[in-house]
């Protein structure tokens, strides 16, 4: 996937876990979701240069760094908002390792024990209709997010 989608992915699926799972409605907690989904869906191509999608590609970076995130916003915002911010970019940077898992190269989802890569599927990350059907779905997923969030969204059985 391009590094576009994976940041638009990443801060929608933030955005909707947050409000229709764990019932955020702050602008706040929102905010703060879903700029840490735009980073987490960003952050793991830093090793685009060396060691693509094993270097950063993996549950180790994903841990290390939600965890370096929360500690580093408790200097600047208070405990509550820099675990929105290190929630968000924990589920921003597994929704980029799962979408990675799709593509041909797959990802090394267990790195450092192992270099084995793993995937789901062989869909080329150049591939534009791939590209765009998550696009979609990931405006999808913003507005649902965004209707929990004002409570707009009534589901009935």
């Amino acid at each position: 996937m391009y590094r576009k989608v994976h940041t638009v992915f990443g801060s929608s699926l933030a955005v909707l876990v947050s409000t229709c799972c764990l019932g955020c409605r702050s602008v706040e907690c929102i905010f703060f979701y879903f700029l840490g989904g735009a980073l987490g869906g960003w952050l793991p191509d830093l090793d685009l240069r060396h060691g693509h999608r094993t270097l950063m590609h993996n549950i180790l970076a994903m841990t290390v760094s939600s965890t370096a995130i929360y500690l580093l916003a408790r200097w600047v915002f208070s405990p509550t908002t820099a675990y929105y911010l290190a929630a968000g970019l924990a589920l921003g940077y597994f929704s980029h390792i799962f979408l990675d898992s799709f593509t041909v190269a797959g990802v090394s989802l267990f790195y450092p024990l192992t270099r084995k890569r793993y995937r789901l599927a062989s869909i080329e990350s150049k591939n534009a209709l791939a590209n765009t059907v998550t696009s979609l779905l990931a405006l999808i997923m913003l507005l649902v997010g965004l209707a929990c969030s004002s409570e707009i969204l009534v589901l009935y059985p």
